[in-house]
């Protein structure tokens, strides 16, 4: 079997997540299907280190032309059907509109359909909407291909809301697996830990449906009160993380609130490690690898209340009204609160609950729907909601 599979945001974080520990595994698989994949020539390093056992069943093509453009729409169909593939996988919502071949597509999230301020954007409003035009097109589009892979029974589940019409039978929820987070050899870094502590964490963008303002003015209160606490936030140096730091600034708390850029994965586990507990305030989200993360390393999770992350955490995780500074002040207390002995117990359960979250699983449930012409069902692979063992 020839597969088509479009790996231009290998580098992204997110779905660069996807596509850096699903694809090896697909490939790796079966040696009998050969694999043409598309990516831009800056990442093409990245790409052959990822496959690099496998790089023979691969044709790499570089396409350099950025998502959600026009370009796009024109070069990925036309070197998909030049290469004669008998299906393509588009791991993101930018699916090309004149691709009429067998097609399947990764919906990870439907935030941008549901956030319609153009806060979640630095384009001018007319802009914004245009490109907001653009997405409701693509996921249209996208909606249209032979199955969906959605990362989470809450995406399906609101997809199925949004468009009735859509079949449940081609909605298949393939869990994102843990990759491991090594401990950090830098000891220079461990000291300035020290230093920090006792902190809480966050991990992950600034755009405003990761709800951070409300994090953060909820904090300068109850910093004001409990002092020796610090709150590190990591993440990218942007636009949104400059307008956060710029509230911050503002704030008679300040020199509580850290920035920390983009750190290794070594040292992202020192950071989660060494923390009183890691917040999730997000209004909307599709997964929450930062839960599994959080459980890796044995770190106490403060969450929104939002289905995903239920869905992920289960009742692992102390959530709270991502509206409601009371509601997120009162998990704070009470995750604070939480024994030696109960921390035990609830760091076996975390070591179960990981085993369910396997990105084995998820390329075989995916390999097998590129081969099968059939409806797919959501079997033992997959985890419905409600049915976990704790």
């Amino acid at each position: 079997m020839k597969i088509g599979f479009d790996a231009r945001l290998i580098n992204e974080t997110g779905v660069g997540r996807y596509i850096r520990n699903l694809l090896p595994l697909l490939i790796g698989k079966n040696k009998r299907n050969s694999w043409v994949v598309t990516v831009r020539g800056s990442e093409r390093s990245i790409l052959e280190e990822s496959i690099s056992p496998f790089i023979g069943q691969v044709k790499i093509i570089e396409v350099n032309a950025r998502w959600h453009s026009f370009y796009e729409q024109l070069v990925i169909p036309f070197t998909f059907y030049k290469e004669g593939v008998d299906i393509l996988h588009i791991p993101y919502i930018n699916v090309p509109f004149f691709y009429f071949k067998r097609m399947v597509v990764t919906i990870h999230d439907l935030t941008v359909l549901t956030n319609k301020t153009g806060r979640a954007s630095t384009l001018n409003p007319l802009f914004y909407s245009i490109k907001r035009l653009g997405y409701n097109f693509a996921l249209k589009k996208a909606l249209k291909s032979e199955f969906i892979f959605t990362v989470s029974y809450s995406v399906k589940n609101e997809i199925l809301e949004k468009f009735p019409k859509i079949k449940s039978e081609k909605i298949i929820v393939t869990y994102n697996g843990l990759s491991a987070l090594n401990k950090s050899r830098n000891i220079k870094l461990k000291k300035t830990i020290n230093n920090y502590k006792p902190y809480f964490f966050y991990v992950g963008n600034a755009h405003p449906h990761k709800n951070l303002e409300f994090m953060v003015l909820t904090l300068d209160k109850f910093f004001q009160k409990f002092s020796g606490y610090k709150m590190i936030i990591s993440g990218r140096n942007d636009y949104f993380m400059r307008r956060i730091f710029s509230i911050i600034n503002k704030r008679k708390t300040k020199d509580n609130f850290i920035f920390v850029e983009n750190p290794s994965d070594s040292d992202l586990y020192d950071y989660y490690k060494n923390s009183e507990l890691v917040i999730l305030p997000s209004l909307k989200e599709g997964f929450g690898m930062q839960i599994l993360e959080s459980m890796q390393t044995e770190s106490l999770i403060v969450a929104s209340n939002i289905s995903a992350y239920k869905e992920v955490g289960n009742n692992l995780c102390t959530y709270f009204d991502p509206t409601s500074k009371r509601s997120f002040v009162l998990a704070l207390h009470r995750t604070l609160k939480i024994s030696k002995k109960e921390r035990e117990d609830l760091f076996k359960r975390y070591r179960v609950h990981l085993k369910k979250f396997s990105w084995n699983d998820n390329a075989k449930q995916v390999l097998n729907t590129y081969v099968d012409n059939k409806s797919p069902r959501n079997k033992t692979l997959m985890i419905s909601p409600g049915n976990e063992s704790n």
